[in-house]
C-alpha cells in the first residue's frame, strides 16, 4: 500500500488511504482481517521520521476490523480525521499496516507526512449573481489566521457546486486553483437549483485548506430578454407589405412577433397568431390609402419579449 495522504482541512489533518488490491504474491486481496493507523508526532525543528524509525516510535491511532471494514471498503477508501491537541509547531507522519485473517500483513505503507499550520477560517458572505451567460459567485476573505496572526495564508481558491444541498464533487468547477474572491459559472441551466460552497487553500504541497464555507443556494430564472431585432425593412407591391429583419442569434430565441398600428408610436397590435419563426413576414390584409406603422420583438423559450425593433411605416 503506496497512497496514504495526509492532508490539513482546518484544524484537522484527514488521512486517507485505498485498500488493498492484491497480496504480496500478486493474487487479489481478500479476508481483511483488520487495518491499522499509526500516528508519530515530531518536533518543528526535528527533521521528518525515517520509515525505518517509524514502527518503534508511532503509535496506534486507530483500528478498522469485523463490520468497520464493510464502509470503507464498499466506498473505496479509508479515512480518518485527527484532531491532536497540540497540531501546531509539529510534525506528524502516518502509516497504515495491514493484516488478512491469519494476521499476515506486508509490512508498512508509505509514511504520509504533514506539518499543520495556523490557517484562516473559511470563506464567508457568500453572494450571487444572475446572468444571461453566467452565474457570478463572490464571497469575502478572513482577515487573519485563526490564531489571529496576519497577513492570512491565502494561495487561492476552489468552487464547488451541487444540484443537492447535502452533497458536493470531490472535482471544483475550476480546472486551476482561482486567485481571485469570485467566480463566473457558465455551465448552468436556467430553471435548475444550484448549491454552492468556498474552500480556501492555505498551501497546495503539501495541501493545506479550510472547511468548505455555508452552501449558497441559487435558483437563476431566465428573465433576461433577446436582444431588439435590427435592419426591419418593408416593401409593397401595392397589395402587400413584403417585411424582412435580421435574424436574432440568441441560442434560446423562439420567434418573433410581429406588431402593426395605423398611427405611430400607439396602438400596435399582432398580425399574426402564435410566433413567426423566421425573420420574414407578408401582411395581405391590408386596405388603400392608408398607411401602416410596423414594429417588431424577438421572444426567447422562457416567454421574455425583447423591445420592439424601429418602427416602420408602410403606406398603400
Amino acid at each position: 500500500m503506496q497512497d496514504v495522504s495526509a492532508v490539513q482541512v482546518g484544524e484537522a489533518i484527514q488521512v486517507r488511504f485505498s485498500p488493498p488490491q492484491v497480496n504480496t504474491d500478486g493474487s487479489p486481496a481478500g479476508n481483511l482481517g483488520k487495518v491499522e493507523l499509526y500516528r508519530c508526532v515530531g518536533d518543528w525543528s526535528a527533521p521528518w521520521i525515517a520509515a525505518a524509525e517509524f514502527p518503534a516510535r508511532a503509535e496506534l491511532l486507530k483500528v478498522w476490523r469485523d463490520e468497520e471494514l464493510q464502509a470503507p471498503l464498499q466506498q473505496g477508501f479509508f479515512f480518518h480525521a485527527d484532531e491532536p491537541p497540540q497540531r501546531y509547531r509539529a510534525r506528524f507522519s502516518y502509516g497504515v499496516r495491514v493484516q488478512n485473517r491469519k494476521g499476515q500483513d506486508a509490512g508498512l505503507s508509505n509514511l504520509a507526512q504533514i506539518a499543520p499550520v495556523p490557517i484562516p477560517v473559511p470563506p464567508s458572505g457568500l453572494t450571487a449573481q444572475v446572468q444571461q451567460e453566467y452565474i457570478e459567485v463572490r464571497w469575502s476573505v478572513p482577515s487573519s489566521n485563526r490564531d489571529g496572526s496576519v497577513p492570512p495564508r491565502v494561495e487561492g481558491f476552489l468552487v464547488y457546486r451541487s444540484e443537492r444541498g447535502d452533497e458536493f464533487p470531490d472535482v471544483p468547477l475550476s480546472d486551476s486553483l482561482l486567485s481571485s474572491p469570485w467566480f463566473r459559472d457558465t455551465a448552468f441551466q436556467f430553471g435548475h437549483r444550484y448549491f454552492y460552497r468556498v474552500v480556501l487553500v492555505a498551501r497546495q504541497n503539501p495541501l493545506v485548506r479550510t472547511e468548505a464555507s455555508e452552501s449558497l443556494q441559487v435558483d437563476p430564472k431566465d428573465v433576461f430578454a433577446p436582444k431588439a431585432p435590427s435592419g426591419l425593412t418593408a416593401v409593397t407591391d401595392g397589395t402587400t407589405a413584403i417585411l424582412t429583419w435580421t435574424e436574432n442569434s440568441e441560442p434560446d430565441l423562439s420567434g418573433y412577433r410581429l406588431y402593426r398600428s395605423e398611427g405611430s408610436g400607439a396602438g400596435h397590435r399582432t398580425v399574426q397568431q402564435g410566433l413567426l419563426v423566421r425573420p420574414y413576414y407578408r401582411d395581405e390584409a391590408v386596405e388603400g390609402g392608408k398607411t401602416y406603422f410596423y414594429v417588431v420583438t424577438a421572444v426567447d423559450q422562457a416567454g421574455n419579449e425583447s423591445a420592439p425593433a424601429q418602427e416602420v411605416p408602410v403606406p398603400f
